[in-house]
């Protein structure tokens, strides 16, 4: 018995350091996405100036973080929409990194707004 529970915290600790780590790889994902916007990367790669170019780089490079985006809890999603809000990223950049809607991006915001206490 001693045995199976500890295989049971041995596969859980597992659990918990990949889902860390993979938090963490959409966290540095997050910083490249905000080096490439302010870098203008999508000009030099020959998509169209301006947020049509930006929002097609995206959806030509960044399918698999938006997958990975959506198979995550919702309090992991609400994070990563934070943290990408924090970097300085306007809604509808957001939502276009992460292919979700800009009401998405909005209500993470206004949620995080409330468990803060900012809008009491």
């Amino acid at each position: 018995m001693a045995n199976e529970q500890q295989g049971q915290d041995a596969a859980w600790n597992d659990f918990l350091e990949a889902k860390r780590r993979l938090l963490q790889s959409m966290l540095d994902f997050i910083q490249a996405a905000e080096k490439a916007f302010e870098g203008h990367v999508w000009i030099t790669l020959g998509y169209p100036e301006g947020m049509k170019g930006w929002a097609a780089y995206c959806k030509d490079n960044f399918g698999q973080q938006a997958t990975i985006m959506r198979q995550l809890p919702k309090s992991d999603r609400r994070q990563l929409l934070l943290e990408a809000k924090s970097a300085g990223f306007s809604d509808r950049t957001v939502d276009q990194i992460f292919d979700v809607s800009a009401s998405t991006v909005r209500r993470a915001t206004a949620d995080d707004g409330k468990q803060t206490g900012e809008d009491q």
